[in-house]
């Protein structure tokens, strides 16, 4: 994305000003990203459990837009520094948010190979005739796992900022 296409769209995004200001304190930050790893945790146990029995991907579902809300939430209480242009950052917010980019870069690409490797593997499984696996429920569970993942690494900048900045004074 340009850098003028990227400042119009950031100027887009907090022009209506902040509507869950009152989340911005440390207890709220905490909240907000405790609902979202218990959340999504929660989803991928349910995830796993697709394959014991299909319907779990409604609660899976569920568990995955209860954290999105709380992404949400927490974004805004940053004023979604995360995807800020970098001339709006100071240099700590910079390092900060260029710090958790790396890690959120290391953790997708851990939890892709890890994916992958479980396909390939859970796919010689269809060799066996008297196997429970079907193509249809595996190419369900790697398509979930891929959008997992991407949600879980996506977050960590914003996961990162909040818990640096929303924080006690004396902390």
């Amino acid at each position: 994305m340009t850098s003028q296409i990227k400042e119009r769209f950031y100027d887009f995004a907090i022009s209506n000003g902040n509507p869950h200001s009152r989340w911005r304190n440390p207890r709220s930050t905490r909240l907000l990203i405790t609902g979202y790893f218990t959340s999504l945790t929660l989803a991928l146990i349910f995830e796993l459990l697709m394959f014991a029995w299909i319907h779990f991907i409604w609660i899976f579902i569920a568990c995955m837009f209860i954290a999105m809300t709380c992404w949400t939430v927490l974004r805004s209480t940053i004023d979604l520094k995360d995807m800020a242009p970098e001339d709006r950052l100071d240099d700590y917010e910079k390092a900060v948010i260029n710090q958790w980019r790396q890690r959120s870069l290391s953790t997708a690409l851990s939890l892709l190979f890890i994916g992958g490797l479980a396909a390939i593997i859970a796919s010689a499984s269809f060799i066996a005739t008297d196997s429970p696996l079907s193509p249809n429920l595996l190419a369900i569970f790697a398509g979930l796992y891929m959008i997992y993942t991407y949600i879980f690494a996506s977050s960590l900048p914003a996961v990162g900022y909040a818990l640096t900045f929303n924080r006690n004074p004396e902390e």
